[in-house]
């Protein structure tokens, strides 16, 4: 099975894109650093309400990054961020496999 990073549409039956989005919406619960992140790797975050709870908002960042095939790019962007490195091991694990 492909990592879950480089698969379309996002795999939420996987117990590790769960995790991934637990993590997202708790270590980035800001929508504009959010979105900020997102678009630098080239994702269309016009398609987002950024009004909507940290929850539901990386639940469409994540299901966007897929279709447009910018999973793995926006975590290893965030991976860089060195506010997240509670998050490094979650990211490392995801980007080695």
């Amino acid at each position: 099975m492909s990592p879950i990073l480089d698969r379309t549409p996002y795999p939420w039956a996987e117990p590790a894109a769960l995790d991934l989005h637990r993590t997202l919406y708790q270590m980035v619960p800001r929508s504009s650093r959010a979105l900020a992140v997102a678009s630098s790797v080239g994702v269309d975050t016009g398609l987002i309400n950024p009004d909507q709870p940290p929850f539901d908002l990386w639940k469409d960042l994540l299901e966007l990054s897929a279709s447009s095939q910018k999973t793995r790019a926006l975590i290893l962007k965030l991976r860089s961020d060195p506010a997240l490195t509670a998050a490094y091991p979650r990211f490392d694990l995801l980007l080695g496999s």
